[in-house]
């Protein structure tokens, strides 16, 4: 309670039976805060004069004493830009221009747009008690300050941690408002519920960079030929905004009837399993491959499938993004031998010439990849005769 202690003292003529006025004039301090100015004043008559009611000689004056302080908010957001799974941080500037200060025993309140995809956020006041309340990523919620003294000309902070997720936008804007405590005045405020504008009020935007894992796989040749050499060409690319910040993995099952040959470094197998593991620090914009080989056997015709799929990197969507989860049909070809023979006449006459025709054809899908070798065993009985280029006998062979 802000009471007058000065007393003033009036000595009044016996003779004089008139009313005196008195006038005061008081400044009240900026500390005083919401407290009252109290003033009481008291008559006394001289020692000869007797006063009939001495139950009126005292008067009090009880006058509120108001406060108006002139607030305003600051934000900055650290780092700019922030890769997802990284922390960013919010510092909030509360300042007070006066003229009034913000006691401790007063609360104010922190209106604050927290942007959706922020995870794990944290609050730590410089001063004072920050109540959370309704605050939250994705809404806009009232906290409540206490405990913190503000003079005129200081000012006090408040730090927003928080994690950002895979969900947090490409950008994000974060909006805080200060509204101080009840009965005080502010410039930029007004309203029933108050409601604060102006330099109460204060924004940060900030880019989210984040990688994002592309995975492209290619056949060589195309089609496949049975028992020749081929390959599986896995593409790993980032086509996001920031390096991978984690390591990545491929996964290839390597379908049946293709053998596998020599891995590249940085691949393994098992089984038909291939597994090949990319370090973090991918930049953005940057690529690394990886050549499978491969040997089709005639089990593989006429097609095989196979599907490689990426995980980690720090990109959460893979691999059930699509990108992540190529998948590649190529045909198997094969060449395949047909023999027909055919005689020179329904029958045979002893002693007249005769012969026998033997077409070898390729009924496949491939050419011939080796020599084939066509074995006749003529029947005893005949006598074989000139054979023709590119065929020898042995015996009746």
């Amino acid at each position: 309670m802000l009471a007058k202690t000065n007393s003033i003292a009036v000595q009044l003529r016996r003779s004089l039976a008139a009313s005196i006025l008195m006038f005061g004039a008081l400044l009240a301090s900026p500390v005083a805060f919401s407290q009252n100015a109290i003033n009481t004043a008291t008559v006394t008559p001289p020692v000869s004069v007797t006063d009939p009611n001495n139950a009126n000689n005292t008067a009090t004056d009880n006058d509120p004493i108001g406060r108006t302080s002139n607030l305003s908010l600051t934000k900055i957001d650290t780092p700019d830009p922030v890769v997802v799974g990284n922390l960013l941080t919010y510092t909030l500037t509360v300042s007070n221009a006066g003229p009034s200060a913000i006691a401790s025993s007063s609360t104010f309140s922190i209106v604050e747009s927290l942007p959706a995809g922020l995870t794990g956020c944290t609050f730590t006041p410089s001063a004072g008690t920050l109540t959370v309340g309704t605050i939250a990523p994705g809404a806009t919620g009232t906290g409540t300050w206490t405990g913190a003294t503000i003079p005129s000309g200081g000012s006090v902070t408040l730090t927003i941690a928080c994690t950002v997720s895979a969900a947090t936008a490409a950008s994000i804007t974060n909006t805080a408002t200060v509204v101080p405590p009840t009965g005080t005045t502010d410039p930029d405020c007004s309203g029933a519920p108050v409601t604060c504008a102006g330099g109460n009020t204060a924004s940060a935007g900030t880019t989210v960079n984040r990688p994002q894992l592309t995975l492209t796989k290619t056949a060589t040749p195309s089609p496949f030929v049975v028992g020749q050499a081929a390959s599986y060409t896995l593409q790993l690319s980032n086509t996001g905004t920031a390096a991978t910040t984690a390591v990545a993995t491929i996964t290839d099952t390597i379908p049946a009837g293709l053998t596998i040959g020599t891995l590249p470094a940085g691949c393994t197998a098992a089984g038909q399993t291939v597994t090949c593991t990319v370090a973090a620090g991918l930049a953005a914009g940057g690529s690394t491959s990886f050549v499978i080989p491969v040997t089709p056997t005639i089990a593989a015709t006429p097609s095989v499938t196979n599907t490689a799929s990426v995980s980690g990197g720090g990109d959460p969507t893979c691999p059930a993004a699509a990108r992540c989860t190529p998948s590649i049909t190529t045909t198997v070809n094969a060449p395949q031998l047909t023999l027909t023979k055919t005689a020179s006449a329904a029958s045979f006459t002893v002693g007249v010439p005769a012969s026998y025709t033997l077409q070898v054809s390729n009924t496949g899908t491939a050419a011939t990849t080796a020599v084939a070798t066509i074995t006749d065993t003529i029947p005893a009985g005949l006598t074989i005769g000139t054979l023709p280029a590119g065929c020898t006998a042995a015996g009746q062979t």
